[in-house]
C-alpha cells in the first residue's frame, strides 16, 4: 500500500497505454516499401507487355510512336525526346514511362485481318 490509501494495483491501472513512434515507424516503413515495389512490379510487368507488342509490330506493319512525339504525318522521325533523363530510359526502357499513342500502318500492312490483329475480335 502507497501513501494516501492508494494500491499499487489502482496506480497502474490508472496509466493510459501509450504506443511509441518507434513502435509504429518500422510496420509504416515497410508497409510503404511494399507498396512501392508492388507498384513497380505492375509497372514493369504492363512495360514488357506493350515492349514485347512494339516489337512483333515495328519490323512487319509499321512505325510505332510514343505520347512524346508530334503527331503529325510529315514528322518521320519522331521529332521529340522523353522528358525522362537517357539513364532512367536505359535502365527501365521507354515502356515503362511513355506509351504507345499512334501506330502507322505500311501500305501493304493495313489489311482487315491486321487490324483484327491489334485491336481484336
Amino acid at each position: 500500500m502507497q501513501p494516501g490509501g492508494v494500491s499499487n494495483v489502482q496506480a497502474t491501472a490508472r496509466k493510459p497505454a501509450r504506443i511509441r513512434c518507434r513502435q509504429l515507424a518500422i510496420p509504416t516503413v515497410l508497409t510503404l516499401v511494399a507498396i512501392l515495389v508492388a507498384w513497380l512490379a505492375v509497372g514493369i510487368h504492363e512495360a514488357r507487355l506493350q515492349r514485347t507488342a512494339v516489337l512483333v509490330f515495328q519490323p512487319t506493319y509499321g512505325q510505332v510512336r510514343y505520347d512524346f512525339h508530334p503527331i503529325e504525318i510529315e514528322a518521320v522521325d519522331g521529332g521529340a525526346d522523353s522528358a525522362f533523363p537517357d539513364w532512367m530510359l536505359d535502365i527501365l526502357g521507354i515502356d515503362f514511362f511513355h506509351n504507345v499513342a499512334w501506330i502507322e500502318l505500311n501500305r501493304g500492312a493495313s489489311t482487315e485481318e491486321t487490324v483484327q490483329l491489334w485491336t481484336g475480335p
